[in-house]
């Protein structure tokens, strides 16, 4: 009797001092390769203030004009008849439709005219004259101007006279001889070389130099706090429609761009050159980008012991409480958990689960979260009671991580830096459209965190120079 006592009491302490030590896990190393985002859009609004360019034009239309020699006689061609005329005109009138600008005026003429019976010098002049003490003739004046930008980022504008209508004919001299055409095609003369002027005045407008310093400027680091420098590194640039509205010119230089985030501006490539425009239309999807940011297993392991540390789990007549939780990385797909625990077993087991995010909750987890194949065997043959779910369903509870706040600095701080004068007239604009984490890599010091940040950047043209 006394031996059967001694023997079970030996049973029960070699029980108790029984311990769980599995090996640690040895998963398969993989490289982390960043995921590509793809291709932004950053669109580059550009206004003109069409006002300016109506007090240029207003100057370029004469508003005065009359015949050759005035005061003096013009001679006709027909040598029994001599004539002369003035021209003046209504403030220029401007419609702009898109890329075109209709200019419109009413103007009016008079004329006075003399006709002899002969060409001999001593046979008299006898004249009269429209428009003179009494209401003058008038003209409808239209002018019609189309803008374009070439791929050179030169402004390009066609302006003609279309319409050189007289409203009141102007007959002259008691034969009633019809000036009308003569006093046009004279007006139109000067109104055509003032088009031409206009024209030549508008290609010495060149966006090359204002387009060059956004493309510099796109390709220059923009420091984002602590998370580094974003970069939006655009390939090309084309050009949407022009359009109008109200007294401004709009269109849109358009950039393709591949932004990124760096670590630091050492050995950043200078910008490319600038390439020519091609035409098309407006692109929408605004940029998106990867930003890696790191979360270190010491303050994850913080939060998840916070929750697990002491937590008993009852298995029948059995039971082990909860030491002390350890995650880290092996640079695999998979985390690692280590559980250190004692109760009627002691020692630790290791756990491994592939960590994902939750958009709904904005949590990292770990859904799939299980024994590692090591700690399995070693529990099979001294621990198989173990293999209840109730550790491994806690453990999948417990080691939940939020990360919305952190998301929320993130997109604030991108945000905020994307707002900036960069001088010369440029200004950019961004918003955040959205942030989520698409990627997780536990690295063997850190949680790799790819969070893709989308949103809207304009770069905007203040005035053409």
């Amino acid at each position: 009797m006394h031996r059967f006592i001694l023997l079970s009491v030996v049973v029960a302490i070699a029980a108790s001092c029984r311990s769980i030590q599995p090996e640690t896990p040895t998963l398969a190393p993989e490289t982390y390769v960043a995921p590509a985002p793809p291709p932004s859009q950053i669109d580059i609004p550009v206004l003109v203030d069409l006002k300016s360019l109506y007090d240029q034009i207003e100057k370029n239309v004469p508003a005065k004009l009359n015949s050759t020699g005035y005061p003096g006689w013009q001679q006709d061609a027909n040598c029994n008849l001599h004539y002369r005329w003035n021209f003046w005109r209504e403030k220029l009138s401007f419609v702009p439709n898109n890329n075109t600008l209709a200019i419109n005026c009413l103007g009016y003429y008079q004329g006075e005219g003399e006709a002899r019976p002969c060409c001999w010098d001593w046979c008299p002049y006898v004249g009269t004259g429209c428009g003179m003490n009494e209401p003058p003739r008038q003209l409808q004046l239209s002018i019609l101007s189309v803008v374009n930008i070439s791929p050179t980022y030169q402004i390009q504008s066609n302006t003609a006279v279309t319409k050189l209508i007289p409203i009141n004919r102007c007959k002259v001299t008691t034969l009633n001889f019809d000036i009308t055409d003569n006093i046009m095609a004279q007006t139109r003369a000067p109104l055509d070389k003032a088009c031409k002027d206009f024209d030549a005045g508008m290609a010495k407008f060149n966006l090359r130099g204002q387009v060059e310093q956004v493309w510099k400027t796109l390709h220059t680091p923009m420091a984002i706090d602590t998370f580094g420098f974003l970069v939006f590194n655009p390939s090309s640039l084309r050009i949407s429609p022009i359009t109008t509205k109200g007294d401004e010119l709009r269109f849109s230089l358009g950039a393709t761009a591949n932004p990124a985030f760096l670590l630091n501006t050492a050995n950043h490539p200078a910008p490319p050159k600038l390439p020519d425009l091609s035409k098309n239309p407006k692109q929408s999807g605004g940029f998106s980008v990867y930003l890696d940011t790191r979360l270190h297993y010491a303050e994850l392991t913080k939060l998840v012991n916070a929750q697990m540390k002491g937590m008993k789990f009852d298995y029948g007549k059995k039971h082990i409480e909860v030491l002390e939780v350890q995650l880290s990385g092996t640079g695999n797909q998979k985390l690692l958990i280590k559980v250190n625990f004692n109760g009627s077993v002691k020692g630790w087991m290791y756990m491994t689960g592939t960590p994902q995010f939750d958009s709904v909750t904005k949590e990292l987890i770990l859904p799939d979260l299980d024994f590692d194949i090591k700690t399995r065997n070693v529990l099979l043959k001294s621990a198989k009671w173990l293999f209840n779910n109730t550790l491994t369903n806690s453990m999948r509870q417990n080691a939940k991580f939020y990360v919305g706040d952190m998301l929320t600095t993130i997109q604030q701080q991108v945000q905020q830096n994307l707002t900036k004068n960069w001088g010369n007239g440029i200004n950019t604009t961004g918003k955040v459209e959205a942030i989520t984490i698409r990627n997780l890599f536990p690295a063997p010091d850190y949680l790799q965190v790819s969070c893709f940040i989308k949103g809207d950047l304009d770069a905007q043209l203040k005035e053409l120079k």
